[in-house]
């Protein structure tokens, strides 16, 4: 998504930008980033997850093995081709955070966050995430982001996303489990 040229969501920017500013990797940035969020989810939940060190970890050393793979662009700069890329991206991102925290899988901190916001102030998913995407909106503005019609796109309407694939993804969870 990074490299479709349409954005990606707010903290991704944040970190992007972060990135961009220092001489530390968009793979550290994240790692530093999802251990705060590591630290508030922490907090809100009285108790501290371990299981989801590997994840976080993970997702910092596949974004600079990403990079460094993806250094030069696989498709071409053809406008219709870098949308549907970032599509793909949006739609991977959506989907499969509401499938995964349906099946309690080890979370990423940011959507643990998300499950402590839902719980702590009584909301649905889809206000919990946007909570999260806005603050990360406003970083952005501060940390001087880049702003593209993705960023807006996925601020806006990633929480509907994740909230219907979550709600999907529970029904057959538990049909599953039974």
């Amino acid at each position: 998504m990074v490299r479709s040229g349409f954005g990606v969501d707010a903290w991704n920017t944040v970190i992007v930008r972060l990135a961009d500013l220092t001489p530390i990797t968009l793979g550290t940035w994240t790692v530093l980033l999802q251990g705060s969020f590591w630290i508030i989810t922490s907090v809100f939940n009285r108790k501290v997850e371990m299981d989801c060190i590997l994840p976080i970890i993970w997702k910092g050393l596949s974004l600079d093995v990403a990079k460094a793979v993806i250094g030069a662009r696989l498709f071409n700069n053809l406008t219709g081709m870098c949308f549907l890329w970032f599509l793909i991206g949006y739609a991977i991102m959506g989907i499969s955070t509401g499938i995964y925290i349906a099946t309690d899988y080890p979370r990423m901190p940011i959507d643990g966050m998300m499950l402590a916001i839902k719980q702590v102030f009584s909301l649905d998913i889809k206000k919990s995430r946007l909570i999260i995407e806005a603050v990360g909106f406003i970083t952005m503005f501060l940390v001087g982001g880049k702003i593209q019609i993705g960023t807006i796109i996925i601020t806006f309407t990633v929480s509907y996303v994740v909230s219907f694939s979550h709600g999907f993804a529970e029904i057959k969870f538990k049909r599953f489990k039974n």
